[in-house]
């Protein structure tokens, strides 16, 4: 015959200290929408289960455009782009980058467009460097071209036949008119 305890069995039922707290199993389907009918976020014990705290990533705040630097980033920029193409209309003074940087900063503040600092310090850096290397790649290039335009010009006139010379002897003898 069995023996049946039943104090034991209600001992087994309730969670005791040392017993871990009962998972609830994963919800399948869309995350319930909060009171703005928005989705409520993943946190890791609706994903997971676990009473652990949610992990929330944290955005970074974006920097406001500081004008002062776009402005000398501008000139620099038109300053490049006058040298590579010959055109030296298309630089601008300090004075009018300066009204840019500042009507393209009130832009970003206005309409909200803002660069996280990673995107904006790549973007600078790129720009530094167009701004110091572009023009001494464009000025080597071009004393290249100078030195083989040169080179060629060289060439050309040892290659030549040679022009025949006037001896003096041959020269006819032109007295100079009297008046």
């Amino acid at each position: 015959m069995a023996v049946f305890d039943v104090d034991s069995t209600v001992a087994k039922s309730e969670p005791s200290a040392d017993s871990p707290p009962e998972v609830s199993p994963k919800r399948r389907g869309r995350p319930p929408k909060n009171a703005n009918g928005a989705a409520e976020p993943l946190t890791e014990t609706s994903v997971t289960g676990a009473d652990s705290p949610p992990k929330v990533k944290r955005k970074r705040k974006a920097k406001p455009i500081d004008a002062g630097l776009l402005a000398k980033q501008i000139v620099g920029l038109h300053k490049v782009a006058a040298t590579m193409t010959g055109l030296r209309e298309l630089e601008i003074s300090e004075f009018e980058a300066t009204m840019l940087a500042e009507s393209l900063a009130a832009v970003s503040r206005e309409y909200d467009v803002t660069l996280d600092g990673k995107l904006a310090a790549t973007i600078q850096l790129a720009a530094a460097i167009g701004v110091i290397y572009v023009p001494r790649v464009v000025m080597i290039k071009k004393r290249a071209m100078h030195e083989r335009a040169l080179q060629n010009a060289q060439a050309e006139t040892a290659n030549a036949p040679a022009s025949p010379t006037l001896h003096e002897s041959s020269a006819p003898n032109v007295e100079p008119a009297t008046h």
